[in-house]
């Protein structure tokens, strides 16, 4: 799952909306672009404060509690992956804004560092 509200990247080229879906398939990974509603940049003006994304708001918002049962409803049939382009759990909005979401759910989530370690919401 692809949560970036702008799924491209100046460091990865390979990580953008056209070229990253095809290369997942061919190896026999799935691609699902979900940042349209579980983006941490929406396009809604109405979801920000004073120029910056209103995590409240967004986590609020119909489309925001649509893709939460649109992601949960794909991992139900699948191991779910959600990638961003921000490394640091702490300064992500998988953290921020999907995490709590998902952990009112019952549902945990693990973040992978970029030195292959993982990091747990609930511990």
């Amino acid at each position: 799952m692809d949560v970036r509200s702008n799924p491209a990247s100046r460091w990865a080229r390979f990580a953008n909306r056209r070229v990253l879906p095809r290369l997942l398939d061919e190896q026999g990974i799935r691609h699902e672009y979900m940042g349209d509603s579980l983006g941490g940049k929406p396009s809604d003006p109405a979801l920000y404060e004073s120029g910056k994304p209103d995590y409240l708001k967004i986590a609020g918002s119909a489309e925001f509690q649509e893709g939460i049962a649109r992601l949960l409803e794909l991992a139900e049939g699948a191991r779910t992956a959600i990638m961003c382009a921000e490394e640091d759990p702490a300064r992500c909005h998988r953290h921020l804004l999907i995490g709590p979401a998902l952990e009112d759910r019952g549902v945990p989530l693990l973040h992978i560092r970029k030195d292959g370690e993982g990091y747990s919401e609930t511990g």
